[in-house]
């Protein structure tokens, strides 16, 4: 039971990383992430700097929640809006070219 689904994991990546979907999400993503990235750094300094004449502000200042979580905010909001342009178009190439039948028979759950 098992290695029907890491064969079918493995096909799935595979046709993944040759969709130019794929590519162009990570061209999309990159700067946007980046960009999320210099704006966090930019805003947590600017608090920080406000933080040294308020100590009661200091305490509440976390790198994570000032820095890492509007990042990876940036990868969340990508991810929901351009993945499943990734999920029609191999759905898409399956239906297609009718493998989508087989597929769909293999004795594997559906989570």
């Amino acid at each position: 039971m098992r290695l029907p689904s890491l064969i079918l994991l493995r096909k799935e990546l595979l046709e993944m990383l040759r969709a130019p979907a794929y590519w162009a999400l990570w061209l999309v993503l990159s700067p946007l992430v980046g960009y999320s990235f210099l704006q966090a750094a930019e805003l947590y300094a600017g608090a920080s700097q406000s933080a040294a004449l308020y100590p009661d502000m200091a305490r509440s200042l976390s790198p994570l929640d000032g820095v890492l979580v509007p990042t990876l905010g940036a990868y969340y909001i990508a991810l929901t809006f351009l993945f499943p342009f990734l999920a029609i178009r191999s759905l898409g190439a399956e239906k297609q070219s009718g493998s989508i039948k087989l597929l769909l028979q293999l004795p594997m759950r559906s989570s």
